[in-house]
């Protein structure tokens, strides 16, 4: 009957010091990069608004651990997450040399990448709708989002209230709607009216 490899080993107590050193060994270099990865996020920030670094990583969170937005340090104006890079599909569908008479509009300025994508990269006129005047003065601090400019702008706003503003009706090109959760589980506007209202900009 075979009683399995384990039954066919014998060891010497050396042997059996050095497994133990071994193991308490590889537990403890564990433990160090851990903790080096630990060290490695600066969390900053106020209430519920927060960033960490991670190496060239710089990640936002609103009150949850779930990532709300990212953005390269060395490329702060790039799109990192993927999501966020398929939000911009509406480009497959128009003429790529009337971009500059374009405006974008972004209903929740997340960590900005999709306001600073559109403002710097394609030169559109571009609006962001933020409520949280927390999440506006991060981006400006710390997520490289430009001033206030003929071309550019940041409205500390209810997304609702803006869409629902006939101020707006007919003006906006592309609407990139991003409103979710503190978990980004369920968006936070989700009705029939609210999309009719986005169908009026």
């Amino acid at each position: 009957m075979n009683t399995g490899v384990f039954s066919q080993i014998s060891l010497t107590s050396y042997e059996l010091i050095f497994i133990l050193i071994a193991c308490i060994s590889a537990t403890s270099i564990g433990v160090f990069f851990a903790k080096r990865q630990t060290s490695a996020f600066k969390l900053v920030g106020r209430g519920g608004v927060r960033f960490f670094d991670y190496g060239d990583m710089r990640f936002l969170h609103l009150g949850s651990p779930t990532v709300q937005g990212s953005m390269r340090i060395s490329k702060p104006f790039d799109i990192h997450l993927e999501y966020v890079q398929r939000m911009m599909a509406w480009l497959l569908f128009i003429d790529l040399r009337k971009l500059n008479q374009l405006h974008a509009m972004q209903l929740g300025l997340g960590a900005a990448s999709l306001t600073k994508f559109c403002h710097h990269h394609l030169a559109m006129q571009t609006t962001a709708i933020e409520i949280n005047p927390e999440v506006i003065k991060i981006c400006q601090r710390w997520f490289n989002l430009p001033e206030s400019s003929d071309t550019f702008q940041v409205i500390q706003e209810d997304a609702l209230k803006i869409i629902s503003d006939s101020q707006w009706y007919e003006k906006i090109d592309v609407l990139q709607v991003d409103l979710y959760d503190e978990k980004n589980a369920i968006p936070e506007l989700n009705s029939e009216s609210f999309y009719r209202n986005c169908h009026q900009l």
